[in-house]
């Protein structure tokens, strides 16, 4: 699904979609959107979903972004802490 220039492959299916919730490690509660990966060389790998979209849509992505990638930096924040080899749940972003 991820392809090497950092974009992202999408694709819809027929499952029954359900909200799951994490916990951050600041003890805080929110419905994860996904999950990352921080590899060993800092690279972080999201494999995000969104479900609910019009007519019951759904969608799934993992995405890329290597140090010194554009957006790197913003991932990096929001995922925040995070350590190679940690897996973390992704909050969505604020609207």
């Amino acid at each position: 699904m991820a392809q090497e220039d950092g974009t992202a492959d999408s694709d819809s299916g027929s499952s029954s979609s359900s909200s799951s919730s994490s916990s951050s490690s600041s003890g805080s509660s929110f419905a994860s959107i996904g999950t990352c990966v921080m590899q060993d060389d800092g690279a972080l790998v999201l494999s995000l979903r969104a479900t609910g979209g019009p007519g019951g849509a759904m969608g799934t992505a993992v995405v890329t972004y290597k140090c010194g990638d554009e957006n790197y930096a913003e991932i990096l924040a929001h995922m925040q802490p995070i350590k190679p080899g940690e897996t973390k749940s992704v909050a969505p972003w604020p609207d």
